[in-house]
């Protein structure tokens, strides 16, 4: 039987939302945890998107890594492409790789695109200057 959400008081959905969380946190899956509470099995999916942290929130760094001193806290928005080398992997793969190629019958482009990620790996320097680029300075300069 399919439950009406609408239908509930506010506390009592509440509840069912922190337990069904709670009870996806602990390993069951997701879409057994709201077929057993009767919702649309699309609802967990946002109880868990608003359950999680809110990005770019500041982490406490725990009390060895502070005395360590190897780490820098750099409080970045949170959502900042721009600040991210991983764009720049991308970027780079995407104009000078096999994006502009077809797939040939029977290949798969996670299978190509697997292929050309190792092959920038397999190259330092070239990893080392997306770190060294402009936008991402932030994280060289410690």
């Amino acid at each position: 039987m399919k439950c009406d959400g609408r239908t509930l008081d506010h506390g009592t959905l509440e509840i069912i939302r922190k337990m069904a969380v709670e009870r996806v946190r602990e390993g069951e899956r997701p879409s057994e945890v709201i077929a057993s509470y009767g919702f649309h099995r699309c609802t967990i999916y946002g109880w868990l998107k608003a359950s999680r942290p809110v990005t770019g929130r500041p982490r406490a760094l725990s009390a060895a890594q502070e005395r360590q001193g190897k780490l820098t806290v750099h409080y970045l928005p949170g959502y900042a492409p721009d600040l991210n080398p991983d764009e720049l992997v991308w970027s780079y793969a995407k104009r000078t790789g096999h994006a502009r190629r077809p797939l040939q019958q029977g290949e798969k482009l996670e299978t190509r695109v697997t292929e050309q990620l190792a092959e920038i790996g397999r190259r330092p320097d070239l990893v080392r200057s997306f770190f060294r680029h402009p936008s991402v300075a932030y994280i060289s300069d410690c």
